[in-house]
């Protein structure tokens, strides 16, 4: 995965092990669970 991942620079690769991400993952406004998207019934929103 690093070696994959190492071509997209420090932001994935630092040190030579995968870097962390302090923030959250972007999400679409389109996907459930979203603050303006409520869940619907037999979809898992985001974990």
């Amino acid at each position: 995965m690093v070696d994959h991942l190492s071509e997209r620079g420090n932001r994935y690769v630092a040190g030579g092990k995968l870097a962390l991400r302090p923030g959250g993952i972007m999400t679409s406004p389109n996907f459930p669970g979203y603050p303006d998207n409520p869940p619907r019934p037999g979809v898992a929103g985001p974990v």
